[in-house]
């Protein structure tokens, strides 16, 4: 459920952009660069999110061994998820790889995040779910906003 409403804020403000751009083309605010420069942001705090994240799962800090160990979910997992997570990072920093890399980078991370909002819910901690409910919007945007995988978006906004 959070993953279609986070989308169609998206989808809302995106529409909007769009609308001020063509009112307003000669403002900061209205200039066609403007959701090109949104999406850089987006994918570099992606990018360096998954890096971190990726890398204190990885090899295992102890806040990430706690959090694991408070959803129950064995050590083990914390390794493999950290290894996607890092090569995820690794091949959105990649400029020519096709396509379909880079969809299943965001792809995995929204997943991911999606999975340990749920998680902290049932295990009773809502506001420990805020973080990656966060990480999980960024991706988007910056997989919505991604001047090359626009085509996926525009193909679902047309049905």
């Amino acid at each position: 459920m959070c993953p279609i409403i986070i989308c169609s804020i998206i989808i809302g403000v995106k529409e909007k952009t769009f609308k001020m751009m063509n009112e307003q083309s000669k403002s900061i605010v209205g200039s066609r660069r403007t959701p090109d420069l949104i999406a850089k942001i987006a994918a570099t705090i992606t990018i360096i999110g998954m890096l971190v994240g990726g890398a204190s799962q990885f090899f295992r800090f102890d806040y990430q061994v706690a959090v694991f160990e408070q959803l129950g979910y064995p050590l083990y997992l914390m390794s493999i998820i950290g290894l996607g997570k890092i090569i995820g990072a690794v091949v959105l920093l990649i400029p020519r790889l096709p396509l379909i890399f880079k969809i299943g980078a965001y792809t995995g991370l929204v997943f991911t995040t999606s999975g340990a909002v749920v998680s902290h819910i049932i295990q009773g901690m809502p506001l420990d779910a805020i973080p990656p409910f966060i990480v999980a919007g960024i991706a988007f945007v910056s997989c919505y906003l991604h001047p090359k995988l626009k085509f996926v978006f525009t193909k679902i906004d047309s049905n």
